[in-house]
């Protein structure tokens, strides 16, 4: 749809508004108040007219297509960056940039990372639970080529998109699996040096992927000096935020949480080990950092680590623990489980 500058800069402000005045208000007491109310019909209100909105920012629409899991849209920004978005909410689940294909863009990708502090040799065996673009397995096979690389996706049509949009590119060591993540992760017999986490569709993290039987399954399959380094967006929503802490500390009590830059997202790095420790991984970080051996300053992103305070005062949002229980359709997302809830 083409806009007039004059019609697209109104759009862009109403689609402000409304979104400052929805997460606002959805950030208050869940429950029967006319706050909630008011700002769950803004919601839902503003769900059709999202689809219509343009970005702030102008971007070219590269691709696009329906499949039994997403609508998927490969846009291209000013500055170059490409990025895959699940319709009809606009986040960007991966941002790659052809003419730099070694930079890595988005927030949890670089902190997801992190992980890699806690080992002084190359991790042997790798996890990916969501492929996204394929930028991360990517990363982390130019810097470890002898790494074994496994990927669980649940829609096959993401390859392609990631091989000719994202650089995505498979490898003798690589092998791609195309079937639920939870049930994969169940019936795996292998154990993982690090598993990442990404899972999101477009409304938030499928349930099945959010409970402590979940992660205990995560647990099982982590060496003993294992690592899970898990994206959690944030929707604005602290006391879901909240809920999934209390989650993840129930099974893994040795875990630091970072945010990205803006708080967009919180990424939990979480220690199979009860011996890993903050100092250990600063020690890693500067000696990395001298080497210069990633285009990633390990230092300054552990500057963003959550103080015991500022994780205490997140999880004082909510004592909910979310288990299989909480709800018998896993297509549910976490975010629908948890308002649900708070009813």
């Amino acid at each position: 749809m083409n806009l007039n500058p004059l019609k697209k800069y109104v759009s862009i402000l109403i689609s402000v508004f409304i979104v400052s005045i929805t997460f606002s208000l959805r950030g208050t007491e869940l429950g029967p108040s006319s706050a909630s109310i008011l700002a769950n019909t803004l919601y839902y209100l503003y769900q059709p007219i999202a689809i219509l909105l343009p970005h702030p920012e102008v971007r070219k629409i590269l691709y696009e297509t329906k499949t039994p899991y997403f609508h998927i849209r490969i846009e291209l920004d000013e500055t170059g960056n490409r990025h895959l978005v699940f319709l009809p909410q606009k986040g960007s689940q991966s941002i790659y940039n052809p003419d730099k294909p070694d930079k890595i863009v988005s927030g949890y990708a670089k902190y997801g990372f992190l992980a890699l502090l806690a080992f002084e040799q190359p991790p042997q065996r790798v996890l990916f639970v969501g492929i996204g673009g394929g930028i991360m397995p990517m990363y982390l096979r130019k810097h470890f080529p002898e790494t074994r690389i496994e990927i669980v996706e649940i829609d096959k049509n993401i390859l392609a998109i990631a091989e000719k949009y994202f650089g995505f590119g498979k490898d003798s060591k690589m092998n791609i699996f195309f079937e639920d993540g939870r049930g994969f992760v169940n019936k795996s017999k292998e154990k993982y040096d690090i598993i990442f986490l990404d899972v999101y569709n477009a409304e938030g993290i499928p349930f099945q992927f959010t409970t402590v039987e979940f992660f205990f399954e995560i647990k099982k399959k982590l060496n003993t000096n294992g690592i899970l380094s898990i994206n959690l967006a944030n929707f604005g929503q602290d006391k879901f935020i909240a809920t999934e802490l209390n989650t993840i500390y129930e099974i893994f009590p040795n875990t630091f949480i970072f945010a990205s830059e803006g708080n967009t997202n919180y990424i939990p790095i979480s220690f199979n080990s009860p011996k890993a420790n903050f100092s250990d991984l600063n020690k890693n970080a500067i000696s990395i950092d001298e080497k210069k051996q990633f285009n990633i300053t390990f230092k300054e992103m552990l500057n963003k680590n959550l103080s015991k305070k500022e994780i205490n005062k997140l999880q004082s949002k909510s004592d909910i623990i979310l288990k299989d229980d909480c709800h018998l359709n896993v297509d549910y997302t976490a975010l629908k489980i948890y308002n649900n809830l708070n009813r």
